[in-house]
């Protein structure tokens, strides 16, 4: 067990999950993924509940990568990251889980002709405080996307009533 060292474990979820596991008939529609509709939320309470009944000394709570990369998100329902992020977190909230919530986020809620280094900072900055306390904001280094030199994302000094932490890649990659 990873417990006796203080290790957590995290599920990397997708947010379209509750369309896509379990049997057909319960399934959620696609279209009906809206953070605040009730049955979503229901969804990843149980789903919660059962994570933490199979592992309950070190889950830690969910890794979350929402509106980019063709990944569906709050902003498909024209809901802001933090109506996301909170809902997943109330249903961590029993177990003392929490919810990482990647900040790389592009083409979303009328951004998508706006430079991609300044998206996340948009889509965020509006949205300083208005996380729960068990979110966590997942940041890159920097705005784009592991890039060789950019420089460092202005969400972290942008967000300032928010808990953040920084992304790093450990890997080499985009150096031509």
């Amino acid at each position: 067990s990873f417990a006796r060292y203080g290790v957590s474990l995290y599920f990397s979820i997708c947010y379209a999950a509750p369309s896509l596991v379990g049997p057909a008939a319960q399934r959620i529609a696609n279209a009906s993924l809206d953070p605040a509709n009730p049955a979503v939320e229901r969804w990843w309470r149980a789903k919660a509940r059962e994570i933490h009944a199979l592992m309950p000394h070190n889950f830690g709570g969910f890794l979350v990568k929402a509106d980019s990369e063709n990944h569906i998100g709050p902003g498909t329902f024209n809901r802001t990251e933090d109506v996301g992020a909170n809902m997943l977190a109330t249903a961590l909230e029993p177990f003392g889980g929490r919810v990482l919530w990647r900040a790389f986020v592009y083409n979303l809620n009328g951004l998508k002709d706006r430079d991609r280094a300044v998206q996340a900072y948009l889509t965020f900055k509006p949205l300083d405080g208005k996380f729960k306390d068990n979110v966590i904001v997942q940041i890159k280094n920097g705005p784009i996307d592991f890039q060789v030199r950019e420089p460092v994302s202005p969400l972290f000094g942008g967000l300032r009533q928010t808990n953040v932490m920084i992304e790093l890649q450990a890997a080499q990659e985009y150096t031509g």
